[in-house]
Formats: C-alpha cells, structure tokens, sequence
C-alpha cells in the first residue's frame, strides 16, 4: 500500500497498488465516508497547507503515518525529496542511483 500525492487520481489504476486514500474513490456508506474523510485529512491536508507536503513531517511521523495505514511506501515528487535529501533517511527504493533524475521517488516507509 501507498501514500500518494494528494493530486493525483489515477495512481491505482496505472499501478495496480493499493493507496491509503484517494479523492475519487469516496465510499457510500456514512461509517466508510468517515473513515475516507479522516485519511483524507490526514494524509492529504498536510500536502496542501506545508509547502514541503508530508515531507515537512520527519521520518519518524512518516513512519507512524504508514503504520497507522499500513503503507510500506511512501510516493512524492523527485523535486520535493530533493529538497530534503540531507535530511531524510528513509531508504530511497526508486530510482535505485539517487543521482537518476525522476518526476516521482518511492521511499520505504517499513
């Protein structure tokens, strides 16, 4: 499972993975739109309102995030993990040479 990009909307269907939340796949039921609503907020609100999203949080939050979700992977843009890359210490899976430039980095979470 993953944490995605908060924008993004077709992650799923081009993977074939599971993400922890997305937008577009909103339940029906009022206990599973709560549920939504609470991963919504949680995973996607920090990526609004920090200009480094999820990455303004450290690796130890990142990692209780995961946890709490069951996410092993961690999916952000190449340009926002460059900006922390003296900082962060999450094993970096893709790409494998950390000097290959990507639009988006996997970090592993577990």
């Amino acid at each position: 499972r993953f944490i995605t990009p908060a924008k993004q909307q077709t992650f799923k269907w081009h993977a074939g993975r599971s993400e922890v939340v997305c937008w577009k796949d909103m339940p029906q039921d009022p206990a599973s739109i709560i549920e939504w609503a609470d991963r919504i907020s949680t995973v996607y609100r920090p990526q609004i309102d920090y200009d480094l999203g999820l990455l303004a949080f450290d690796d130890g939050q990142l990692r209780e995030l995961g946890a709490r979700y069951g996410a092993e992977y961690l999916l952000l843009p190449q340009a926002a993990y460059d900006r922390v890359l003296d900082r962060c210490e999450l094993p970096c899976i893709y790409p494998e040479d950390r000097a290959a430039r990507v639009s988006y980095v996997i970090l592993k979470l577990m």
